[in-house]
């Protein structure tokens, strides 16, 4: 019988949960990425009670003329973060023994392991290392080097710097091949880095890809999708002193992920008495935002300077400052 393609991927789906599968829009459009592969890992999935789940299959299998099954992990994480590895695929296509294990019966390769990783922002390198020794392990126990590593490993820009790749024994070994590139760019926004990553071993795997295959699915060219990411978050966050301190922020997405620019930096104070705290924060997103604010307006609001008034007067007023931006006329 001759052997038939398959195409494998996998996408970080940004917090996808109930809120996300049910939006219209947004739901058929994940459907009918997902639909395009044979076997997709998905990454960041927030779903616990798989009701997401649920309903994100109904839309998958509505959409194809294929069938698809899916089966996933339970929510892992250090902290109080915690996410799911789910792997979406064909059944006619691929039996899956194993959340790792894979079969593909009428394909060039026989049988592989998929071992996908979300890895840390700020403990990419050493995740991304760590995979050597899953690979040792993989050997071991399941006598096969033939593997794919796969998903957002955060391998680029601030995470992973070219001084890094010396130790990281998943790039320095000459056993694996990293099918994206140092050059891609995986990421919708402003942001150009390759977090992204495909990398196998083995003795019959890399022989079975097709030539020139792998790539970056640029899902927003492809459905004709502007960014629609222009957004604005202020307020009181409570983002400094006693309640956020320097250790926290790693863990804080809206500050690790490039895609953010924060305007009130972390040395203001906007609290008005003897405190001296940057609570109140301005942060932007967005295509054609950032770009239309006026060049260092972004600012602490002393009313209290500005008034000439005493501290009791300032704090019958309010204990904070307001922030402030101005966008520039068109």
């Amino acid at each position: 019988m001759e052997a038939t393609a398959l195409r494998l991927g996998a996408f970080n789906i940004q917090s996808f949960g109930d809120n996300k599968v049910s939006d219209p829009d947004c739901g058929s459009v994940i459907a009918q990425i997902l639909a395009g592969y044979d076997i997709v890992l998905v990454q960041e999935v927030r779903d616990p009670d798989l009701s997401a789940l649920s309903l994100l299959m109904e839309q998958i299998n509505r959409e194809s003329k294929h069938e698809y099954s899916f089966v996933s992990s339970k929510p892992l994480g250090r902290d109080q973060y915690k996410e799911m590895y789910l792997f979406v695929y064909r059944p006619s296509t691929i039996r899956l023994s194993l959340l790792a294990l894979t079969l593909l019966p009428s394909t060039a390769a026989k049988e592989l392991v998929l071992i996908p990783l979300h890895a840390a922002p700020h403990q990419a390198v050493a995740e991304i290392d760590a995979l050597y020794d899953v690979y040792l392990d993989v050997i071991d126990k399941w006598n096969t080097d033939d593997m794919v590593f796969l998903g957002d490993f955060n391998a680029d820009c601030k995470y992973v710097k070219a001084q890094d790749w010396v130790s990281i024994r998943l790039r320095s070994s000459e056993v694996f091949k990293w099918l994206i590139p140092d050059s891609a760019d995986t990421t919708v926004g402003n942001s150009d880095c390759a977090y992204d990553r495909i990398v196998v071993s083995g003795a019959h795997l890399p022989k079975s890809l097709k030539a020139q295959s792998a790539s970056v699915h640029n899902f927003q060219e492809e459905f004709g999708l502007d960014q629609t990411q222009d957004m604005v978050f202020l307020g009181d966050f409570n983002a400094d002193c006693k309640y956020v301190k320097a250790q926290d922020w790693v863990s804080i997405r809206l500050r690790s992920s490039e895609v953010f620019k924060w305007l009130i930096p972390d040395s203001a104070d906007t609290t008005v008495g003897n405190s001296d705290c940057a609570y109140d924060r301005i942060v932007v997103s967005g295509a054609h935002l950032p770009k239309s604010l006026k060049a260092q307006s972004a600012s602490v609001h002393n009313f209290q300077e500005e008034f000439g008034l005493d501290q009791t007067q300032a704090l019958a007023i309010s204990d904070h400052f307001p922030v402030e931006v101005t966008f520039k006329s068109h």
